[in-house]
């Protein structure tokens, strides 16, 4: 019986920690190609596994509702991982949220010539590790 209990602390402490461990994964920027591919592959397998628990906790009925909220906490903590790492630049819940009339922010006056800018400031300079995309007029490499 506490090998049973063992077990279920083990899967609920795997599924609350992995999503954000993941998350963390995604703020380290490499230049080092095998760093990067190693990164990557703890980074996968840390997303999957919090998925795997979180398809457990949220899918079966039989489920309390406290275990049904970690692991929807696992679910978005995953989706979040994963979006940052290999989709930086897909948004999908603001245009479904747009689609109910459901604005995120307000958009504030431009001027005509501000091709790359959003809300935030330009966009070119709002690249993952501070960089520049190289095109901001401070030489090929940009800022940095």
């Amino acid at each position: 019986m506490e090998s049973l209990v063992k077990f279920v602390v083990f899967m609920v402490l795997t599924s609350v920690t992995t999503g954000p461990l993941a998350i963390a994964l995604t703020l380290i920027a490499d230049k080092n190609l095998p760093l990067k591919v190693l990164r990557r592959i703890l980074h996968g397998v840390l997303a999957m596994a919090s998925l795997f628990f979180a398809l457990i906790f949220s899918i079966n009925p039989e489920m309390p509702p406290a275990m049904n909220l970690i692991g929807l906490f696992a679910f978005i903590m995953a989706y979040i991982a994963l979006r940052r790492e290999y989709f930086p630049d897909v948004r999908i819940i603001a245009p479904l949220l747009a689609k109910f009339g459901v604005k995120l922010w307000k958009k504030q006056k431009r001027s005509g010539n501000e091709q790359g800018s959003s809300h935030f400031g330009p966009v070119v300079k709002w690249r993952r590790g501070g960089h520049s995309g190289g095109n901001d007029g401070h030489g090929p490499e940009g800022q940095h």
